[in-house]
């Protein structure tokens, strides 16, 4: 009995191994006992048998080691559990401090857009100065032009007595044609010009549409980012389930404890165990290194995405900087169109005085076939001839009335003028952005003028025909004269008279040379203040175009560090609709002013005084001459860097396309990669489950054995056949009771690695994931 209750007091600890187990123990004692007893009674002999040390002393040591080893396998699965819950609060710092510095990127970014606008708001103030200096020089041109309108009206009362002459016509015409070919050059280069500026603004619309992109991208990041604190809550929620479950584990440590303390000197066989335990500890840290590469190639892609951000701002700055240079561009073609405006004035304005000149030629011709007529009418009457004379004095008063009468209006036309260049000039301010469509029409307008000068060079021609016929007809007329003056001289001698009247004359025409000799002197001093006024400007042109050029450079350097013009551009696109209006009372007052135009230069048509000036148009065209040159110079050196700079856009446009296929194959072998994780996970949680069920199956079967085995060694044994079943139930229950401790530590220690598992690839996938937004 003595010895039945050590084998009892033994095998008790076995069944303190879990509280469940003792449940279902409790539960199934009653009907084993029942069984064991129905046996007892069928037996027939009573004979009591002694049971042997040995053998039981031997069932009691196997279970205490196997208890031992599964204590020491929870105790190195626990260890395992919290280096795994400690490496994933270090990923959890590392994930925060990746959101710490994107938030740190982003009011970096935020304070370099308000040092562009400054940088902006500067760059306008310096605009509003060049404007200043630009009314400044307008104003300085309009004196010079209203100087010398003062000097045409003071030379056109003395010119009614002049005679037109055929040299300064010729010279007139070749002037007139040599001003045809160079228009026909500039406008050529007008055009070539508009389709640089359209070929620009379509790079400029494209680099616009790369702008918005850009501004989705980042949308999309900071989505992204959103997303990324979304899983690290989740990601503390598993975290605080983890330390949830290491809570359990710990309890279930200290009742593994406090058997392990019972059982210390079972601690020799052991050993082997420990061994193969440190193998395994050995291939987790070589898995836990390989992860650690793993999260570096991780680090190492984000910082190439930060270097590919990094240059999609250095591309975006370009843009601003090729913008900058688009705008200067545009305001040089704004001058070069001023000029050529300037150039068609001339061209209109020579062309009338050519008209004035043929118009007087006409007059002459007409005097002198009148003054033919006194002639004849002087040889059969002289008295005649005096009432003729005092007709004519009355017709040179009307005259010289008319003239007064042009020379004001054409003083109101010059004021009309300024004024027009000076609405012009405001309204050329507000209409730079859609300069194309006047260009357009421009160049419609230069077509019509060059049909219209086509036509006027037949004019010409058919005048220059009927000089020829008028220089034939005045040499007819010449041989009539000298008969005449034949007859003259014979009237001479018949009337005394004549000749008094023939000194007055000729006294009036001495009077007349002389007068003639003042004009000439005050043309040549004309001449000589135009020259000085030109230079003038020419110096104040150059020193204001080697100012803008420095600002021009300033405002280049500054121009890369610019990152407001993006939201420029958003508001070019709503001031659209005002430019358009703008364009059409551009179109509007474009066409009155040539309206205006057209009245002011046939009243400038009607003057005569403008016949003097074409000596001067050798000087005015080389001016002329030098600034197309200096235009086309300019225009080749636009052309040249607009072409640069297209190159170079292509080139980024070529890099920005390559990064974009790199980061999209990039994104998609991440999604396969994520796709491959979670199929991984949903094979793990079923291989769970089924283990789950497994092991609650197993459970199920080793708690009834083991209840049997229990009552069989609580009872004695009373019969001689008794003893080979006590026997063989003694060694079944030590086998059972060992498959049963080893299948429960089996099932805790297969649940628990799977979780971890579980929860150590979520957490992976969690960070590639974080990592990639």
């Amino acid at each position: 009995m003595e010895e039945a209750t050590q084998v009892a007091s033994s095998e008790v600890p076995v069944v303190k191994g879990d509280a469940d187990d003792l449940k279902t123990v409790d539960v199934s004692v009653k009907p084993v006992n029942e069984d064991v007893t129905k046996e007892g009674k069928e037996e027939d002999d009573g004979e009591f048998i002694k049971v042997e040390k040995e053998a039981i002393d031997k069932a009691d040591h196997v279970p205490v080691q196997e208890e031992k080893q599964v204590s020491i396998e929870t105790q190195r699965e626990l260890q395992e559990s919290q280096e795994k819950t400690k490496e994933l609060e270090l990923e959890l710092e590392r994930v925060a401090e990746e959101l710490k510095r994107y938030e740190s990127e982003n009011t970096h970014l935020k304070d370099e857009l308000l040092s562009a606008k400054e940088k902006l708001e500067e760059t306008e103030k310096k605009h509003g100065e060049l404007e200043a200096v630009h009314k400044k020089q307008q104003e300085k041109v309009l004196e010079v032009e209203e100087r010398h309108s003062s000097q045409l009206k003071s030379l056109e009362d003395a010119l009614q007595s002049h005679d037109a002459k055929d040299k300064e016509l010729t010279e007139v015409k070749e002037a007139f044609a040599a001003l045809g070919i160079e228009l026909e050059s500039s406008q050529k280069k007008l055009i070539e010009l508009e389709e640089g500026l359209k070929r620009s603004d379509e790079e400029s619309k494209r680099f616009e549409e790369k702008v918005s992109e850009l501004k989705t991208a980042v949308e999309s990041a900071e989505e992204e980012k959103r997303q990324a604190t979304t899983q690290l809550l989740e990601l503390e929620s598993s975290l605080n389930q983890s330390s949830a479950r290491n809570a359990e584990l710990e309890e279930d440590l200290r009742v593994a404890l406090q058997k392990g303390a019972e059982h210390e000197d079972r601690a020799n066989t052991t050993h082997q165990r420990s061994i193969e335990l440190e193998v395994m500890c050995q291939t987790s840290q070589s898995k836990h290194e390989e992860a650690e590469g793993r999260l570096r190639d991780l680090e190492l892609l984000l910082q190439t995405e930060k270097y590919r951000i990094q240059e999609l701002e250095e591309q975006v700055s370009a843009l601003e900087a090729f913008q900058v240079k688009s705008s200067s561009l545009e305001s040089a073609l704004n001058i070069a169109t001023e000029k050529e405006k300037e150039l068609t004035d001339t061209v209109s304005e020579y062309s009338l005085k050519i008209s004035e000149s043929e118009s007087l030629l006409e007059s002459l011709r007409n005097e002198l076939s009148v003054t033919q007529g006194k002639l004849e009418s002087v040889e059969n009457d002289l008295k005649a001839g005096s009432l003729r004379e005092s007709e004519v004095m009355e017709k040179l008063r009307s005259a010289e009335e008319s003239l007064e009468k042009k020379g004001r209006e054409v003083d109101e036309a010059m004021t009309k003028t300024k004024e027009l260049e000076a609405l012009h000039e405001s309204l050329s301010k507000d209409s730079e952005d859609r300069i194309q469509k006047v260009m357009e029409e421009f160049t419609s307008r230069d077509s019509e003028a060059t049909e219209r000068l086509k036509g006027l060079e037949e004019i010409v021609k058919s005048y220059e025909e009927q000089l020829a016929e008028a220089s034939s007809k005045s040499s007819s007329l010449k041989g009539e004269l000298d008969q005449l003056k034949a007859k003259c001289d014979v009237l001479d001698k018949e009337n005394g008279d004549l000749a008094e009247v023939n000194l007055k004359l000729n006294q009036e025409l001495a009077n007349h040379g002389s007068e003639a000799n003042e004009l000439q002197r005050k043309i040549s001093a004309l001449e000589a203040e135009r020259e000085q006024a030109t230079k003038d400007l020419k110096d104040e042109l150059q020193s204001v175009i080697a100012k803008l050029e420095e600002q021009v450079t300033v405002e280049r350097s500054k121009a890369d560090t610019l990152v407001s013009e993006i939201e420029k551009l958003r508001a070019v696109a709503a001031e659209k609709n005002v430019l358009e209006s703008h364009v059409e009372e551009l179109e509007k007052s474009l066409k009155e002013e040539v309206e205006n135009a057209t009245a002011a230069s046939v009243k400038v048509a009607e003057l005569t005084s403008k016949l003097q000036e074409n000596e001067h148009i050798a000087s005015d065209r080389d001016a002329l001459n030098e600034q197309v040159i200096q235009l086309q110079r300019d225009l080749q050196a636009a052309q040249s860097s607009i072409d640069e700079q297209k190159q170079a856009h292509s080139q980024k446009h070529s890099e920005l396309e390559s990064a974009l296929k790199q980061s999209q194959e990039e994104t998609e072998a991440k999604k396969k990669a994520v796709t491959e994780y979670e199929s991984k996970v949903k094979d793990l949680e079923q291989k769970v489950q089924l283990a789950d069920a497994k092991t609650k199956e197993t459970e199920a079967m080793d708690v009834g054995i083991k209840s049997r085995d229990i009552d069989l060694s609580f009872s004695s044994p009373t019969k001689r056949k008794s003893k080979k079943k006590s026997e063989a139930s003694s060694t079944s229950s030590s086998g059972n009771v060992t498959a049963t401790t080893q299948t429960a530590s089996t099932s805790h220690l297969m649940t628990v690695k799977i979780m971890s598992g579980v929860a150590f690839v979520s957490v992976i996938i969690g960070i590639i994931l974080g990592k990639k937004y």
